[in-house]
């Protein structure tokens, strides 16, 4: 599985050379600007390479949705720039070490290639044979309207007093205490996030205290029970206790349940019916172009198959996990019915 592992980051190392060439071909340096990097506004210098804004604009533009709308920060841009340097100064090394040419390498990249390939023929055959009029997207509306309902929605802060599980009476009381002056504190007008910072267990108690919109069934029954049971914006609930330890609660806001009209999920539903679509291709297309293909299997072939599987494996065989291909991901914001990869923590 180790062995698995490294094959696939290598090939995805590849992966990064060729989408990161465009950085790692422009010469920096102040005498070093030539060309179209010279034109641009750099934002990074790596050595004698830069990273221009286009660059920048482009790798933002590669992210799926819910990727780009977390770079409205100058914190977010910044890191993803960061990650970018990172990358660029990886690929340098992979290609120092001539990683670049490795075969082994390059034809997991050629099989990852013809992947694209075949994910783009779905979409492509799929947009040919069935366009979305209104009439579909009507239609699945009104029979999914469930999916397009709003439960009741508030949006909350807490001030957490963490209890241990198994923790002795007398642990227990102490934080209880220490719950009750917090939200005497807040019950009396005191700034809720100042108290959150000053009584909270969290390594950023501000930030932890911000729970945001949530509907019922989300937090523990007895949170539900207290939160919901507030009725005005600022409003502070008594102390409360749940498996976690002990909760003082602020409702900042109640949102009434709804159905959703049609024009705000329009584009979800356009995109569910892509995906289905998609979907129904990816099941029957690769079978219609057998029917019209010319198809020869050599049976001989066949029967050495048959014996091989019927032989037992050998002693010094590896095990079917070391020796199985994974599948690469889809690209990103694409559908893949096959897992994601797993990604080391950065």
């Amino acid at each position: 599985m180790l062995r698995q592992r490294q094959g696939w980051s290598c090939a995805l190392a590849v992966l990064f050379v060729l989408v990161l060439g465009s950085c790692a071909d422009k010469p920096g340096g102040q005498d070093g600007q030539t060309g179209r990097a010279a034109e641009e506004k750099v934002l990074a210098r790596v050595g004698k390479r830069v990273i221009t804004e286009e660059d920048f604009q482009r790798e933002i533009a590669s992210l799926p949705e819910y990727s780009r709308r977390q770079m409205e920060t100058s914190e977010q841009k910044k890191k993803r720039l960061d990650r970018m340097i990172d990358d660029l100064l990886l690929m340098e090394e992979a290609q120092r070490r001539g990683l670049d040419r490795d075969q082994d390498i390059l034809a997991k990249v050629e099989r990852y290639r013809q992947r694209l390939m075949t994910e783009k023929l779905y979409q492509q055959v799929a947009e040919e044979r069935g366009r979305i009029d209104e009439e579909e997207i009507r239609s699945y509306y009104e029979s999914h309207k469930e999916q397009f309902s709003q439960k009741e929605r508030i949006r909350a802060r807490q001030i957490l007093i963490l209890v241990p599980p198994n923790a002795p009476p007398e642990k227990e009381k102490e934080a209880e205490a220490k719950a009750r002056e917090a939200q005497g504190r807040a019950k009396a007008g005191e700034d809720f996030l100042a108290l959150a910072k000053q009584y909270s267990d969290a390594p950023d108690p501000v930030r932890a205290s911000e729970l945001g919109y949530f509907s019922r069934g989300r937090m523990p029954p007895e949170f539900d029970e207290v939160a919901f049971a507030l009725q005005n914006p600022g409003e502070v609930s008594d102390v409360v206790r749940t498996r976690l330890g002990f909760h003082v609660i602020q409702l900042m806001d109640r949102q009434p349940a709804k159905e959703q009209p049609l024009e705000e999920v329009r584009d979800r539903i356009v995109r569910i019916l892509k995906s289905q679509k998609t979907r129904d291709v990816r099941q029957s297309l690769a079978a219609e172009l057998r029917g019209k293909a010319q198809i020869e299997i050599e049976e001989s072939f066949l029967k050495e198959l048959a014996g091989d599987q019927a032989a037992p494996p050998a002693a010094h065989e590896a095990e079917p996990s070391e020796i199985s291909q994974p599948i690469l991901p889809a690209p990103a914001g694409e559908e893949s019915p096959a897992p994601e990869m797993p990604q080391e923590p950065r």
